[in-house]
């Protein structure tokens, strides 16, 4: 998987006015500064959106990475329509019941903690969050939250281009609203 071609395929399905993912993964090496957060780990996400990585537990934007290889899960901040458009691709090649979960529980709970699960066990749900009261303040109000598990994302990448976010009437009315929003 090229980081670059996804982002590509991003920008193209979703604008250049979509905020690129966030990767998350875990490392016994400190690839920069410590920082404490005192709390809530989503205070540092302003800085991690500006592309800022957190270390040990790590989250960069992912044009701040090289590879995929170490990266857990992806975290995407989207409005409703872009959250409408993720949500199509999930669904595009996987239609159970549970392929995006609403499970809730701590913003760290419902983003990392279950997908870092889902995708050692080799899953392929999503998960929709940002819910958690103690979360929000940190993010846009318009905004939610879809994690992806890379276990589940190396399929979706491999399919984003036949999916509906590519040549339908449908999605590019919603995507010439996100270009003018």
């Amino acid at each position: 998987m090229d980081i670059q071609t996804f982002i590509n395929n991003y920008y193209e399905a979703f604008s250049l006015k979509a905020e690129l993912p966030i990767a998350f993964w875990y490392s016994d090496s400190l690839l920069g500064e410590l920082k404490q957060t005192q709390g809530c780990l989503f205070k540092a996400l302003p800085a991690i959106r500006q592309g800022e990585i957190i270390r040990y537990l790590h989250f960069a934007r992912i044009d701040r990475l090289t590879s995929f290889e170490k990266v857990e899960g992806l975290l995407f901040l989207a409005t409703p329509d872009i959250l409408s458009g993720l949500i199509t691709w999930t669904f595009f090649d996987n239609n159970n019941p549970d392929a995006v979960s609403t499970p809730f529980g701590s913003g760290c709970s419902s983003t990392i903690t279950l997908t870092v699960n889902e995708n050692r066990q080799g899953g392929h749900r999503t998960f929709l969050g940002f819910f958690d009261p103690s979360v929000r303040p940190y993010v846009e109000s318009n905004l939610l939250s879809l994690t992806i598990p890379m276990s589940r994302f190396k399929t979706m990448y491999q399919i984003m281009r036949n999916s509906s976010l590519y040549e339908t009437h449908a999605w590019a009315k919603i995507k010439t609203r996100i270009n003018e929003g």
